[in-house]
């Protein structure tokens, strides 16, 4: 246990994962249904990001493919995709007893302190674009 203390301490970023591990799973679900949880969520992510791409690449506009992560909904889509990766990966650490490794802790750290302000500046400007559109009456 003071090992473990320590190393907490040591990587901060771990205290993400826990606490997304520990808050989340008690008591409204077992760990187990919320390692289940987790892996859905990630896969539903990871199958609409991968969909929307080969759609926006190779139907919709193949010309224009060279500039796809050049706007800030796909790349935002991209980070939150990975983010949720890498809370399914710490969950499943935890659940099988093991501390994750420390690269997986900083990215689910970088994807959720990056992730949640891109997305929300995404959502605003959305609603701002269509405001203006409303408003001229289109």
């Amino acid at each position: 246990w003071r090992f473990c203390t320590m190393w907490l301490k040591s990587n901060p970023a771990v205290f993400l994962c826990l606490d997304s591990f520990l808050c989340c799973s008690l008591p409204y679900m077992s760990e187990q249904n919320y390692v289940r949880f987790r892996a859905i969520w990630a896969l539903i992510f990871v199958v609409h990001g991968l969909y929307d791409q080969y759609t926006s690449i190779f139907i919709d506009e193949p010309s224009q493919s060279i500039w796809y992560y050049f706007y800030l909904t796909h790349q935002s889509r991209l980070v939150q995709s990975l983010g949720q990766l890498t809370e399914w990966m710490c969950a499943r650490s935890f659940f099988k007893g093991e501390i994750p490794l420390a690269w997986i802790s900083k990215t689910t750290m970088f994807c959720f302190v990056v992730g949640q302000p891109i997305s929300l500046l995404v959502a605003v400007g959305y609603w701002l674009m269509v405001w203006s559109d409303l408003e001229d009456g289109k």
